[in-house]
């Protein structure tokens, strides 16, 4: 290659003794090609480097999804856990309440009243503890003056004691105070379409429109007992219809004033309304 003015010539010799031919380049050709491709070469190794890197950020990407999945997959393992350790509590607590209607456990019972008076009881003195206590005294045999004022035995069978839909608590029942409003009953939140049952066997006593709680069942189970269930999308028995424990009488919905499809469940004791939570556990059996 020889230098001319500026010029460079490059001599191609063929190796078998073909004819030569040379070509002549300009100096500033040379050095934008050389340019060219050292632009390329750092080119190369960026995209190399910068590969290596994306690499490990894919890595991370993969391994922090995988890890997201366990970890939601756990987390809903716990939710579950703790919802059957609630059930067995809730379970727990109402069968220390009812085991006094054999008659079994009426030393406990006698202590648990006392802790009751005393304000350091597992439960507030309501009207399901005067009831527990009189079917004690039904089963006591010689106590005349119970037996006079004492309920039948299928009472216990009338008790609303099953939850009325498959959903969470979202309100409870709260009778106000200060600037608490006050609410009488309890409010599940459930898909809408959710099927709503009867917590205790009974008679459908109404089906109306409420404009707060839209349309709305009322069922009488005997004994002073009536329950509430508002909100329904629409209903599946009508006014006069006899019902079993269990058995569905209609769907969740939004209707009246309600700003998500929930249900809004009463309990009622000769005509006041109570804590539904003190007398259901979570299950239909």
């Amino acid at each position: 290659m020889a230098r001319t003015n500026g010029r460079y010539t490059v001599l191609f010799i063929p190796d078998n003794n073909g004819k030569q031919f040379s070509l002549r380049l300009h100096k500033n050709l040379l050095l934008f090609m050389g340019v060219i491709i050292l632009i390329f070469l750092i080119g190369v190794v960026a995209l190399l480097f910068g590969a290596g890197e994306i690499a490990t950020k894919l890595q991370l990407a993969s391994y922090l999804r995988t890890e997201n999945e366990r970890l939601k997959d756990k987390d809903r393992k716990l939710q579950k856990s703790l919802e059957q350790v609630e059930k067995i509590e809730q379970l727990t607590k109402y069968l220390q309440r009812l085991a006094v209607v054999t008659g079994e456990e009426a030393a406990d019972f006698a202590l648990q009243k006392d802790l009751t008076k005393s304000g350091q009881g597992l439960f507030a003195q309501d009207s399901i503890d005067n009831d527990i206590e009189r079917l004690r005294l039904f089963n006591q045999e010689g106590a005349a003056a119970a037996r006079a004022e004492a309920l039948p035995q299928n009472y216990a069978a009338s008790l609303p004691t099953i939850r009325p839909v498959d959903g969470w608590i979202t309100q409870r029942f709260d009778t106000g105070g200060g600037s608490r409003p006050q609410h009488f009953g309890v409010d599940f939140a459930a898909t809408k379409g959710s099927p709503i049952l009867a917590t205790a066997p009974g008679i459908v006593s109404d089906v109306v429109f409420d404009k707060y709680l839209g349309l709305l069942i009322t069922l009488s189970h005997g004994y002073g007992y009536g329950t509430r269930y508002g909100h329904c999308l629409s209903v599946m028995v009508k006014k006069g219809d006899s019902v079993k424990r269990g058995q569905t009488i209609a769907l969740v919905g939004n209707t009246g004033y309600s700003s998500a499809p929930h249900l809004h469940y009463e309990v009622l004791k000769d005509g006041v309304d109570v804590d539904p939570l003190r007398y259901f556990f979570n299950t239909q059996d």
